[in-house]
C-alpha cells in the first residue's frame, strides 16, 4: 500500500509525504500555539501572541515551514550524495523527520563525514540567518509582532535541530560523523557495532529521561533510535558478509522449468514432491514467465485440473545477470518484493537465486565459509546471529504464555505478602508509594532471582523455555538483573515495545537481551 504522496521534485528528487506528516503538523502547530517561553530573551512560541486567529494562523505556518527545513535538512545530505555520483531515490517526510532513500550507503569515511554533517550544517544556517533576521524584524516590526516571533522559534528550533542531530546517536547524522571518524581508526564493521552499541545507549537513556519526564514524543524517538540503530548494524553486516559474491557463486544452476501447458493440478504434486515455491515458466528454450504457490492458491481446487500454467503465470519477468554482485540480488529482491530471480545469460536461463540462496550465504559467511574465492578475511566475518549450538530463538507467542503464568504467580506472591503484613491498612495510610516500591521489587526480584540462578522462571519452566548468554552458557545474577530491570521499557504499552523489538531482531532479543547479551531459547535440548 502507498502511503506517502509525492508534492513535486526537488534537484530532479522526489519529495514525499508519509501520511503521519500530517498528524506532526496538528501536533506541532497546536502545541507552539500555547508555548510561550523567551529563551534568552528571544521569544519563542506563539502563547502570548494576540488576536487569537492570528496566533493559530502564524503558528500553524510555522508547522510548515518547520517541515520545509526539515526538507531542506535532507536536501543536504541529497546534495553532497549527488556531488559524489551517489543516486538519491527520494525524500520522503515523516512524523519523526525527514529520511533520504539513496542507492548506495558510502563507506568512505570522508564522504560519510560531509554528506552526514551537511543535513546539520543546513538546519544551524537556516537558523542563524533566522535569528539575524529577527533582530532586523525587531527593530522594525517590534519583538511581540508575529512575524517577528515566527522568525525568532524557526530560528532556535533549527538550531536545536542542529544539536540534536548531532548527539552521536547512531544512525542520526551525529551517530554517522561518529562512525566515519571510527572507521578511520579500525575495520568499518567494528566500527559500525561500535556506533550501533552508542546510539542504542543513547536511545535508552532518552526513552528512560521520556518516560520519567511525561515526554512520549521523546519516547517514540527514543524508540526508532534504537531500532535504526540495529537495523543499521544488520544492514551493513550483510552488505559486508555477501561484499564480492556474485550471483552465480551461490544461485542453483539445476534450475526446472515446467510448461505452461502443465494443468495445476500436475504443478501442485511437483510442488509437494519438489519442496520448491515457484518454477519459471519456458518453452522451446524461451522464457515465458513465472509461476508461484501463491498463483496456484488462487484457483480453487475443483478448478486446477482445467487451469493451466500459462493462465495463472506471472509474465513481467525480473531477472538478473551471474555475473551482478549478490549485494544487488537482494536490493532487487526486497524493492520488488520478489522471492525469486531468474538468472540470464546471453538470453539464455542458466540459474535461478532465491532468498533462500542468500540467506544460505549469509549463513556460510557468518560461519567462516569461502564463496567467492578468499572473500572471507578479516571483517567480513561477521556474526548475523545463529543460535548457540543446539539452540532454537524463541519468539513472542510461547514468551507471551510464559509471562502470563508468571505474572499470575506474582499476583498470588503479592496477595499473600499483602495479607500478612496488611496493605489494606497501609493504603488507608496514604503509603501507595511504598506499596508501588514493593511491588516493584518483588516483580523485579521475581524474575532476576529465578533467572540468575537458574535461567528460568515458573512460567518458562512449564514453556520449557530459558534464558542462557548469546554463547548459550548459563547467564549470571548481573545479567538477569539487567535483563529484568529493562522490563520498564520493554513492558511499556502493554509489552508492545517489547514485542516489538522480538519481532525485528535475529535472535528474538528483546531491549533487555540486547543489552545484557541474552537470549530465549528452548529448554529442552542441552548444550553437548
Amino acid at each position: 500500500m502507498n502511503t506517502s504522496l509525492e508534492i513535486g521534485k526537488v534537484m530532479g528528487i522526489p519529495v514525499r509525504l508519509h501520511w503521519t506528516f500530517l498528524a506532526i503538523i496538528v501536533y506541532v502547530g497546536v502545541g507552539f500555539g500555547y508555548l510561550s517561553q523567551p529563551i534568552f530573551g528571544i521569544p519563542y512560541g506563539f502563547g502570548s501572541t494576540e488576536p487569537i486567529q492570528v496566533k493559530w494562523l502564524y503558528s500553524f505556518a510555522f508547522a510548515i515551514l518547520l517541515f520545509a527545513c526539515v526538507a531542506l535538512h535532507e536536501m543536504g545530505h541529497s546534495y553532497v550524495a549527488r556531488v559524489y555520483g551517489i543516486s538519491i531515490r527520494s525524500i520522503t517526510l515523516y512524523f519523526f523527520g525527514g529520511v533520504s532513500s539513496m542507492e548506495d550507503v558510502p563507506r568512505n569515511p570522508r564522504l560519510e563525514f560531509e554528506m552526514a554533517f551537511a543535513g546539520p550544517g543546513v538546519s544551524g544556517i537556516i537558523g542563524l540567518a533566522c535569528i539575524l533576521l529577527y533582530f532586523q524584524s525587531s527593530a522594525l516590526l517590534g519583538a511581540n509582532h508575529p512575524f517577528t516571533v515566527l522568525l525568532s522559534t524557526l530560528g532556535i528550533v533549527n538550531l536545536i535541530l542542529m544539536v540534536f542531530n548531532l548527539l552521536p546517536a547512531f544512525p542520526m547524522d551525529g551517530g554517522r560523523v561518529l562512525r566515519s571518524w571510527l572507521a578511520t581508526q579500525m575495520p568499518y564493521m567494528t566500527a559500525t557495532n561500535k556506533a550501533a552499541s552508542i546510539g542504542k545507549m543513547f536511545a535508552i537513556l532518552m526513552g528512560i529521561f521520556g518516560l520519567f519526564s511525561g515526554g512520549i514524543l521523546l519516547l517514540v524517538i527514543a524508540f526508532f533510535i534504537y531500532i535504526g540503530a540495529s537495523e543499521e548494524e544488520r544492514a551493513t553486516t550483510i552488505n559486508i558478509c555477501l561484499e564480492g559474491i556474485k550471483v552465480r557463486n551461490i544461485m542453483s544452476s539445476d534450475v526446472h522449468t515446467v510448461p505452461p501447458g502443465m494443468n495445476l493440478r500436475e504443478l501442485t504434486d511437483l510442488v509437494f514432491r519438489e519442496k520448491h515455491r515457484g518454477y519459471p515458466v519456458a518453452e522451446n528454450e524461451e522464457l515465458l514467465g513465472m509461476v508461484t504457490i501463491a498463483d496456484m492458491w488462487r484457483i480453487p481446487e475443483s478448478l486446477r485440473e482445467s487451469t493451466t500454467v500459462g493462465d495463472v503465470m506471472s509474465r513481467k519477468i525480473f531477472h538478473i545477470g551471474p555475473d551482478e554482485g549478490a549485494i544487488v540480488a537482494m536490493k532487487k529482491m526486497t524493492e520488488l518484493e520478489l522471492r525469486r530471480l531468474p538468472v540470464i545469460e546471453n538470453g539464455r536461463l542458466v540459474g535461478i537465486l532465491s532468498r533462500e540462496d542468500l540467506v544460505r550465504a549469509m549463513e556460510l559467511c557468518s560461519g567462516g565459509g569461502n564463496l567467492s574465492g578468499g572473500f572471507m578475511a578479516g571483517e567480513g566475518q561477521a556474526s548475523l546471529g545463529k543460535p548457540p549450538e543446539g539452540r532454537e530463538y524463541q519468539g513472542i507467542g510461547i514468551r507471551l504464555v510464559s509471562l502470563i503464568i508468571d505474572n499470575i504467580i506474582i499476583g498470588i506472591i503479592i496477595v499473600v505478602i499483602g495479607s500478612m503484613v496488611g496493605f489494606g491498612m497501609m493504603a488507608q495510610e496514604m503509603v501507595p508509594w511504598w506499596i508501588g516500591l514493593l511491588y516493584f521489587v518483588i516483580y523485579i526480584g521475581y524474575f532476576a532471582l529465578l533467572e540468575g540462578s537458574r535461567g528460568q522462571t515458573i512460567g518458562k519452566m512449564i514453556t520449557k523455555i530459558k534464558v542462557v548468554g548469546e554463547d548459550g552458557k548459563p547467564i549470571d545474577m548481573n545479567q538477569a538483573l539487567i535483563r529484568n530491570l529493562l522490563r520498564i521499557i520493554d513492558g511499556l504499552f502493554a509489552y508492545l515495545i517489547g514485542a516489538i523489538l522480538i519481532w525485528r531482531s535475529d535472535k528474538k532479543q528483546k531491549l533487555g537481551d540486547s543489552i545484557a547479551k541474552t537470549v530465549v531459547v528452548k529448554a529442552e535440548i542441552l548444550i553437548s
